[in-house]
């Protein structure tokens, strides 16, 4: 939502995931490209129907290997190659791309990856999916591995509750500066904040939370890239 409000072009809206009642606004993930990833991690679509939908999300809590979805790229290489034709210079979301950048990584010229605090994923997966928080922080542990282990020479972060916080100007700045968007300051928060929905901030980012360890060490890990990252 963010980086569509800053004029970067992610193609026609009518072909993004649907909003729900979580995220009125949209995810502004488009569904083939959503649905190619979970066959990538699953091996089930995401978006062709309730069964698949349904089995494709057990599988996805089992956390499927690197060498499971590495595997799956080798077999839809080809699908690969096509859709990254069809999608061209767009820019694209889908947080499922932490686990695919493998396959993709030769159409890929630039990741922004959006960090959130994992008490806050925990909770919004117990709130909207029932998922106990115990494999909430595990899951959300997968994802901070597969993070930490992209290697890319054009990687920025961005901090979610910064942006939705009280002073998002410097974070806002030094996105617009990675993508090359020419705007004030003054103009980077105004489009924010015309753009961001607050009911997407369930939570109180900066309560303090006891994470578990494994948890705990690698929020600390990307915390500590990001900043040697926006400080480099």
């Amino acid at each position: 939502m963010t980086l569509d409000a800053l004029s970067l072009d992610f193609g026609d809206h009518d072909e993004f995931y649907a909003a729900d009642e979580w995220n009125q606004k949209g995810y502004f993930e488009r569904r083939d490209v959503v649905d190619l990833n979970s066959r990538l991690i699953t091996g089930f679509t995401r978006t062709q129907g309730v069964t698949s939908s349904s089995l494709g999300k057990i599988r996805y809590l089992t956390q499927p290997s690197p060498q499971v979805i590495t595997a799956r790229g080798h077999e839809l290489r080809r699908e690969i190659e096509q859709m990254a034709s069809q999608i061209g210079d767009l820019h694209v979301k889908d947080p499922r791309f932490v686990l695919t950048l493998d396959s993709w990584r030769p159409h890929v010229s630039q990741i922004v990856v959006c960090l959130r605090r994992p008490d806050q994923v925990a909770l919004s997966l117990k709130r909207r999916q029932r998922v106990p928080l115990g494999i909430s922080y595990g899951f959300w542990n997968y994802h901070a591995r597969a993070i930490l282990a992209i290697a890319h020479k054009r990687v920025h972060y961005v901090d979610f509750d910064i942006l939705a916080g009280e002073a998002p100007e410097a974070e806002l700045a030094g996105l617009a500066r990675f993508l090359g968007v020419e705007a004030t300051p003054t103009e980077l928060v105004a489009t924010l904040r015309a753009r961001f929905a607050p009911t997407l901030k369930h939570f109180d980012p900066f309560e303090a939370v006891d994470l578990p360890s494994p948890t705990r060490e690698l929020w600390e890990q990307l915390s500590a890239r990001r900043a040697s990252l926006t400080n480099g």
